[in-house]
């Protein structure tokens, strides 16, 4: 006599039960979808969606991922929503990713290479939270210039400056990942000068992680001038080496 093999639900697991996109059926006690439709979505792309129950009723499960659109009832009630559409729209606004944009300055660079890069970062949707620009320590162009190009973004913005030749981009760009990681779990890297061709760039990006689960690389190069990565992995991956070398030297 065969006994079926019950699946196991996984560590990182997302419950529909108490979420405010959870469609029921007219006895409010069996799921039938998501107001978003992630749960045929996460079928098409290979996720394991379960179907389980209690004393309160049938829903499903996404099991082995973390569903970022997910809101409690009760997070509903507390805005007072009109309607489930306008509460779907803040959603999926909210959950965009948030993203830091460090935008290397040379000596070879002018204030208009810095302002036509800064464009081609603000026509990306969703667009950088935080930008931030690195001069080199002979670069010619007064931060107090590049301050007036950013304040003008209306986003969160910094001028960075080594204050000795000896400190290199990458030196400046290991500080601001230290300190910046938790707040913006994403960064994209530029040279001044240069534009993302893609325009469907961050849209896309954006999509693979908060739909289709993707986890960034430390270090993704797009084009010689561009980077987009994880900043939690960059750090880690460069703590590690850090150990690394301090072992050979003990």
């Amino acid at each position: 006599m065969s006994t079926e093999v019950q699946p196991q639900i996984k560590k990182i697991h997302t419950s529909c039960q108490d979420c405010c996109l959870t469609v029921y059926n007219e006895e409010n006690t069996t799921q039938v979808g998501c107001l978003h439709n992630l749960i045929e979505y996460y079928k098409n792309i290979g996720n394991e969606v379960l179907e389980a129950y209690n004393e309160n009723g049938e829903f499903y499960i996404i099991n082995g991922r973390k569903c970022f659109f997910k809101r409690t009832v009760d997070w509903y009630l507390g805005y007072g929503f009109k309607d489930k559409n306008e509460c779907l729209e803040k959603i999926v606004d909210d959950t965009k990713i948030k993203y830091m944009a460090v935008i290397n300055i040379n000596k070879e660079n002018d204030l208009k290479d810095i302002e036509y890069t800064i464009q081609s970062l603000l026509s990306q949707s969703p667009q950088p939270s935080f930008i931030i620009c690195v001069r080199s320590f002979d670069c010619p162009i007064k931060p107090s210039d590049i301050n007036s190009l950013l304040i003008k973004t209306k986003k969160m913005w910094r001028v960075s400056n080594p204050s000795c030749s000896d400190i290199t981009y990458e030196d400046v760009f290991n500080g601001l990942i230290d300190i910046f990681w938790k707040d913006y779990p994403i960064y994209l890297k530029i040279k001044a000068g240069n534009l993302i061709h893609d325009n469907n760039l961050m849209v896309n990006i954006n999509s693979q992680i908060i739909y289709d689960d993707y986890k960034l690389d430390a270090e993704e190069y797009l084009e010689p001038y561009l980077i987009v990565g994880n900043s939690f992995l960059y750090n880690y991956e460069r703590q590690q080496l850090q150990k690394l070398e301090e072992s050979k030297n003990e």
